[in-house]
């Protein structure tokens, strides 16, 4: 039976144990944009030993920028792999590059291969991108599986990737289009919604939050304080509330983003990121100085979603929970 699942960082090394064994008798060529196969014969045995020294670094590096991971497993033996990077593309940058996409030979042909593309678009569609970049090796079988999938030769190949495989054939594909993400002001009819979310936040932690609909209905009638809530399709899928205080240091006032949590369902499309930037515009407005937010010093993810938004580290955040204090006066 065949699994499925993300792979975790001390799992990379693993996909060197696919069997990438192929007899090739035919490999195409670019010349003037068109796409000729011609006989080109290779034996392919195994992982070359400076290649894996290589492109293991490129792996570990792309999974500690946010990159995507996925693999089939056989039992406990990985026999397909496919690798989403997370940085951004093209002109306009609007592509996510397919990094690796390989199927053990005994399980080619299964359809196997297709999962893991189909997989990889809805991720990428998800993390907001409108095209794959894929650089390819150029063996008839490899393109005519791009090829059936809708790919197409690319117009402006990547001039980066280029330079590192100016052999492979490049290609894109156009990821289908998605309802946009909506950001609005919440109101007393969207408590039910802001107890889903942030109850949502405490499992993640395993942990519970008192939060009841009459508090959140209360937290909105706090001044200087407001919810940023996300829509898509319909649905709320992901919040941010924010708190402005007079600050004396800068002489001016200056915000503290207290929760920003997006729904497990939806993370990937961007949402985290167009809450913040909406924040950031709305704060800005309201003339603060300053924006300030805490995370668990473990969470690595979203400290790097916060660096990745200008955010540095620029103070210890220390915490005392008086309600688990014991009674002084007895």
């Amino acid at each position: 039976m065949i699994d499925s699942r993300e792979l975790q960082r001390e799992e990379i090394e693993q996909v060197w144990t696919i069997d990438r064994s192929e007899v090739i008798e035919k490999t195409y060529f670019l010349e003037n944009g068109a796409l000729i196969l011609k006989p080109d014969y290779w034996n392919m045995h195994g992982w070359p030993k400076t290649a894996i020294e290589k492109n293991t670094q490129h792996l570990v590096d792309c999974f500690d920028h946010g990159g995507w991971f996925y693999g089939l497993f056989d039992n406990d033996q990985l026999i397909g792999v496919a690798v989403l990077e997370n940085r951004f593309i093209g002109q306009p940058a609007d592509m996510l590059q397919l990094m690796f996409l390989h199927v053990s030979h005994g399980y080619r042909d299964q359809g196997c291969g297709t999962q893991l593309f189909e997989l990889a678009k809805r991720t990428a569609r998800r993390r907001g991108a409108k095209r794959l970049y894929i650089s390819a090796t150029p063996s008839e079988h490899t393109i005519n599986f791009y090829l059936r999938l809708g790919c197409v030769v690319s117009t402006q190949p990547d001039p980066e990737l280029f330079a590192l495989e100016p052999e492979d054939i490049h290609l894109e594909f156009n990821l289908p289009t998605q309802d946009p993400v909506h950001i609005r002001h919440a109101g007393l009819s969207d408590a039910a919604d802001i107890v889903r979310l942030i109850q949502e936040l405490a499992e993640s932690m395993a942990v519970q939050s008192p939060i009841a609909v009459d508090y959140a209905q209360k937290y909105l009638s706090y001044p200087d304080r407001g919810i940023l809530l996300a829509e898509h399709a319909g649905a709320v899928i992901g919040l941010l509330s924010y708190s402005i205080r007079p600050d004396l240091y800068h002489a001016a006032p200056t915000a503290l983003i207290e929760e920003l949590v997006v729904s497990a369902a939806a993370r990937g499309l961007g949402v985290g990121s167009t809450l913040i930037n909406a924040a950031e515009t709305l704060l800005r407005e309201a003339g603060c100085v300053e924006i300030s937010v805490t995370t668990l010093p473990d969470n690595l993810r979203a400290i790097e979603f916060y660096h990745a938004h200008g955010l540095t580290d620029e103070a210890v955040y220390l915490e005392k929970h008086l309600e688990d204090q014991d009674d002084p006066t007895g």
